[in-house]
């Protein structure tokens, strides 16, 4: 299952203390994460607990779950949320094939955490069965934390069991069984609620049937009182319909002298309805017309807007095919140079391995210790046979050779002297001109430096792009809310016009269009100044006009004069209407009045000063042309502000689309000069490579030059002083003998044996330093080779950019393509848009044509009114008489219909029913109502509820029969899921069991241990005890072995469960801090060796430079900034010379 899925990368941002948006890649092998305390690695491992879904925030260290998320620092704010993710590849889970998954876990102050996988949300529970199948998770044992391996030393038996559990691979098999135990649980309490139920339906169904006899007796007392109320309702009408026929015929009478009258009333309000007809349908084509035009007007917008917009699209779309085209050029020129400073790289990586030293240091130094002996052993020897020839006689001959040797020689050795020194110099020259030679390295800072700034600014430039991201979203809203309000103000603004124009005076001149009134007052001053509203000022035009009064009068404080806004001539008119709150009070203060002044209130009822009374709404038209005049004054203004406010709104989205069109452009231009400047800096660094290179070469030569110098100034010197000797031997001994010919060879061997030395030395240095260069080579190809590897991984991640801007380009260009065009050209559209606005203005002539014939006809109404009043008043005793007679049978009929729900006809031709009079009729009404009453409260629905009982009884026997069915179920699944659990267990704890003894044993060297299920003898409910045995002891429980003896054990068990059932990823937090040297060691190789042999990848977390030593891959976790950690990675030769130095530091103060 574990080769399933493969962990790749953990992403981190505002998790703790990673604030910033950090990646950590889990390659295959041993990874180690190094730092000093307190910096943040162990927030690493509770990122990757976080993200497999641990819920329990004392194991993240905290008081809520909350406490994960960034809480800032005095330079820093606090983050909102953290978030992590986990790319790993499977090809079991999610049914998605051999793909990239990522599992995203974020958390929101206040809102609680969310899980997505592939950008798709979905339940903890999911996430955390994922782990479980794969023999990982959030509490697996392949997470070791700091202190976890004490506490699995000292965890009780019972409490040790999940590491077997992981070992067998049930964890999610235990879940879904405890899913199981829960959903049993339930359905016993289900089934018990049923059974509780059931048993309370029948005692409420027996007292149903009890309740069920009582209300038939109940039901047939009712039948014989309905039966007894229809009787008396049918004597009483018979009884009132015979007054009634008398006094309807005393009415005739008095209606046929109405007759006449009324006919002419109804001729006349025939012709006015006929003309309301006519009038409302001219109207309702008015409306009509008036919709037209606004509709044309509103399709000839919009598809000028959407010609505009397509080509605005059909522009963008260019410019970024041009834009991408460009582009892809780049990639390709970028991407030819790396693949040739590839071919580079690997060529000098060839030559590199060919120049490769061959190490016989040992050799030499054994040669040069050798020579060193034989040179010295020569020296005493010659320093003997010198004594002896002052014994010899032919000792002077043979001094006398060798000072003619020594005179052959020391010209020669001068002239090696020379050549040797003025080499020396030249490389000594050359070596201080390129010491001083800096250029290279002052480039390469500055290039350094300028991509510094470059990211710097590029950072600042992405984080404001992001902000006036937000802030265009804002405008558009705000934009669109602009628009929004106009176009709503616009329509109202559209549909007052009208009705102002429909009710506007058809003078020009007229007052009306010059008062200013709230709406409040508008009744008021319409029905005050009545048809005066459609006067003018102009006597030269024909119709009535109001003249200017020059005489003054006193205004009253509660003249409509105050209230209103109007021309001088209303000045007269407005002072004599005075305001009153209601009819009532003006009624009541009537005398108060001045002779031509009159009250007036709100709603418009008039009470002038002669008497006469008109009730409000007679002047409802000129009393909505104010109101309207006014509403459509307020919204002009409205509407004005509103296009300003548009205007406004439409000028900051456009100057923020440009900023962030500016910011685009520069984003893209500081990429171009990035790319230009690392292209740059690789450059530079391969010439500061070859420079130091070089530097390396001259010091190797000076060096070499130093030592040749030496030796040949040692040799001449130790010439002249021999020759010196011998001269004055021979000068005071010239009567010796011939010298002998073994002082001379032994004087030449001795003088090869230098030489020799000399060269063995001169060797010696020359390979030790032609080492270290080619190690300095090896290493600088080395980063040269990862340069270019994150160069090319740029270069892919554009390319893929590039992808993805082509492929929305190309859904951008085929939506384009599959927009519809306008069914209609535009020329139709104009055509149309003409047709309704004639059509709107022959709808509006005939409309003021009909108003004009209306008013005329209302006052031939008003006359007919007028006559018939005296009639009406004439006969209204004859019609209130009629009238009561009418609501006596009314009510008798309502009493009939609502009660018996029977028409008058069919009670008048029962003959079932008694034909007593109404007198004999009410007493035996009244007894059986009595009878009625004596039975109490009934309950007439208790057949229905013994029905609807009964059925619900039914129901929840068939559910009980369901639940009890899944109860049996849930046991037989239960059981399965203990029996699978069982054999794999048993089956697991033999292959731990067998792999701890070994590994105890590897860890150990020796000893022996085992495991022991203890408490009970059900696998799945028994402990696990641990028994060890170290070399050379006896047989312990874990707490009674030493610190490093325990981490051992307890290490030996989670290695073996990793054996058993392998987990994609272990992480080992600080668990080799009790080890010593040897024991780290025997730990590390075993790692390895599991690491090769499960899969498993390794994520080490340590302090012990044995253990970084032996890694794959190092990285750094950093607080530069206090309170913030950064990840960096490590490079391992670097690593190796600190720990060495600290090696070398710590062995004096250890002796």
């Amino acid at each position: 299952m574990t080769g399933m899925m493969d962990i790749r990368r953990l992403r981190l941002t505002g998790f703790k203390s990673f604030v910033d948006p950090t990646e950590l890649r889990i390659e295959r092998g041993m990874t180690g994460i190094v730092g000093p305390n307190g910096c943040g690695k162990s927030n690493l491992l509770e990122a990757l607990r976080w993200a497999m879904g641990e819920n329990r925030a004392k194991t993240m260290r905290g008081d809520g779950m909350e406490d994960v998320i960034f809480a800032g620092t005095d330079r820093r704010n606090a983050k909102a949320y953290a978030e992590v993710s986990m790319l790993l590849r499977s090809s079991t889970m999610l049914g998605e094939g051999d793909g990239e998954i990522t599992i995203t876990r974020r958390i929101q102050r206040g809102a609680g955490s969310s899980y997505r996988i592939n950008g798709r949300e979905t339940r903890a529970r999911d996430v955390q069965h994922m782990f479980a199948d794969a023999a990982t998770g959030a509490h697996s044992s392949s997470l070791v934390r700091q202190g976890q391996v004490a506490q699995l030393i000292q965890a009780k038996p019972i409490d040790r069991r999940i590491v077997l559990e992981e070992a067998a691979g049930i964890a999610g098999l235990q879940g879904r069984r405890k899913e199981a135990e829960q959903k049993l649980r339930g359905s016993d309490e289900n089934l018990e609620q049923v059974s509780k139920l059931i048993e309370e339906l029948d005692r409420q169904i027996q007292n149903l049937t009890r309740q069920a006899k009582q209300a038939e007796r109940y039901r047939e007392l009712s039948a014989e009182i309905r039966l007894l109320d229809r009787a008396l309702i049918r004597a009483r009408y018979v009884g009132i319909t015979e007054r009634k026929i008398q006094v309807e015929q005393s009415l005739n009478e008095c209606l046929r002298d109405l007759a006449t009258c009324e006919h002419d009333q109804r001729d006349a309000s025939a012709k006015l309805t006929q003309l309301e007809e006519a009038l409302g349908q001219i109207r309702d084509e008015q409306q009509v017309s008036a919709h037209l035009v606004a509709s044309s007007q509103f399709t000839l917008q919009e598809h000028r807007k959407n010609l505009t917009r397509r080509r605005e699209a059909e522009e963008a779309i260019r410019h970024e095919q041009q834009q991408i085209a460009l582009t892809q050029a780049e990639i390709k020129n970028e991407h030819d140079a790396l693949q040739l400073e590839q071919a580079h790289i690997q060529a000098a990586k060839q030559e590199h391995e060919a120049n490769k030293p061959t190490s016989d240091d040992g050799t030499l130094q054994a040669r040069a210790t050798e020579l060193t002996g034989k040179i010295a052993g020569l020296r005493a020897k010659i320093s003997e046979m010198k004594q002896a020839k002052a014994v010899r006689q032919h000792r002077m001959e043979e001094l006398g050779k060798q000072a003619a040797q020594l005179r052959n020689d020391l010209p020669k050795l001068e002239t090696q002297f020379a050549r040797a020194t003025e080499i020396f110099d030249a490389a000594k020259r050359r070596l201080e001109e390129a010491q001083g030679d800096d250029s290279i390295q002052t480039a390469l800072t500055n290039i350094t430096s300028q991509i510094d700034a470059y990211e710097v600014e590029r950072e600042r430039l992405g984080k404001l792009r992001d902000q006036q991201a937000q802030i265009l979203e804002h405008l558009e809203v705000d934009l669109a809310k602009a628009r929004r309000d106009r176009d709503a103000l616009g329509a109202e603004c559209q549909g007052l016009e009208k009705l102002v124009a429909n009710t506007s005076p058809e003078r020009g001149d007229a007052v009306a269009h010059d008062i200013v009134v709230d709406e409040i007052h508008a009744a008021a001053l319409a029905a005050s100044l009545g048809v005066g509203l459609e006067a003018g000022t102009d006597p030269d035009i024909d119709g009535p006009y109001w003249r200017r009064l020059n005489h003054g009068e006193e205004i009253r404080p509660d003249s409509l004069a105050h209230l209103v806004q109007a021309p001088d001539e209303l000045r007269h008119a407005l002072a004599r209407s005075r305001m009153c709150q209601n009819l009532e009070d003006a009624l009541a203060r009537q005398e108060d009045l001045l002779p031509g002044e009159h009250f007036v209130t709100p709603d418009g009822a008039i009470v002038r000063s002669d008497g006469l009374v008109v009730p409000a709404g007679q002047e409802p038209a000129r009393a909505a042309y104010l109101r309207h005049a006014k509403r459509l004054q307020s919204l002009s203004t409205q509407s004005t502000k509103a296009e300003a406010k548009l205007l406004s709104a439409q000028a900051k989205r456009d100057l923020g689309v440009q900023e962030a069109q500016e910011v685009r452009d520069r984003l893209r231009e500081l990429d171009r000069l990035r790319e230009d400047l690392l292209r740059q800096r690789s450059h530079s660094e391969r010439k500061n490579s070859e420079h130091e290179r070089d530097l390396a070469v001259l010091e190797m030569e000076v060096a070499t030059g130093a030592r040749e110098c030496d030796l040949l100034q040692e040799r001449l010197a130790c010439g002249r002083l021999e020759a010196a000797e011998i001269d004055k031997t021979l000068s005071a001994g010239l009567h010796e003998a011939q010298s002998d010919s073994q002082t001379t060879s032994m004087e030449a061997e001795l003088l090869r044996l230098e030489e020799d030395h000399a060269q063995c030395r001169s060797k010696i240095a020359f390979m030790q330093e032609h080492e270290k260069n080619h190690a300095r080579d090896g290493q600088e190809l080395k980063r040269q080779e990862e340069h270019h590897r994150a160069r090319l991984e740029a270069l892919k991640l554009r390319i893929q950019r590039r992808e993805a801007a082509s492929s929305r380009l190309a859904e951008q260009i085929t939506r384009l393509a599959n927009e519809q065009e306008p069914s209609e050209p535009i020329d139709v559209l104009e055509a149309q848009h003409r047709e309704a606005c004639e059509r709107q203005a022959k709808a509006e002539e005939k409309l003021a044509e009909h108003d004009c014939m209306s008013k005329q006809l209302r006052v031939q109404a008003q006359d007919h009114a007028a006559r018939l009043g005296g009639l009406r008043e004439k006969n209204s005793n004859l019609h209130n008489t009629k009238q009561e007679l009418g609501e006596q049978i009314s009510q008798l009929l309502g009493e009939l219909a609502e009660r018996f729900d029977e028409h008058i006809e069919d009670l008048l031709q029962d003959p079932d029913l008694p034909t007593q009079k109404p007198g004999d009729l009410q007493p035996l009404l009244e007894r059986r109502n009595r009878e009625r009453d004596a039975l109490g409260p009934v309950n007439l629905r208790a057949d229905i509820e013994i029905g609807e009982l009964q059925e619900q009884h039914d129901k929840l026997e068939t559910e009980r029969a369901e639940v009890e069915e899944v109860v049996g179920k849930l046991r037989s699944a239960i059981r399965a899921l203990n029996d699978e659990g069982k054999e794999r267990l048993e089956k697991a704890f033999g292959e731990v069991n067998e792999h701890f003894q070994r590994l105890f044993g590897l860890l150990f060297e020796g000893g022996d241990a085992s495991l022991q299920l203890v408490e009970s003898d059900d696998p799945l409910e028994a402990g696990i005890e641990i028994l060890a045995q170290p070399p050379g002891k006896k047989t312990k429980a874990m707490t009674l072995l030493s610190g490093g003896e325990q981490t051992l054990t307890a290490l030996a068990l989670i290695f073996a469960v990793f054996l058993t059932n392998p987990s994609p990823i272990c992480v080992l937090d600080e668990v080799d801090a009790p080890l010593d040297d040897a024991n780290v060691d025997r730990f590390c190789r075993l790692v390895r060796d599991i690491s090769r042999r499960s899969g498993t990848k390794f994520l080490c977390i340590t302090h012990h430079a044995l253990t970084m030593a032996r890694m794959d891959r190092l990285y750094g976790v950093t607080m530069a900034e206090r309170g913030v950690s950064q990840l960096v990675t490590v490079d391992l030769d670097q690593a190796a010379a600190m720990v060495e130095q600290d090696e070398a530091q710590t062995q004096p103060k250890i002796a």
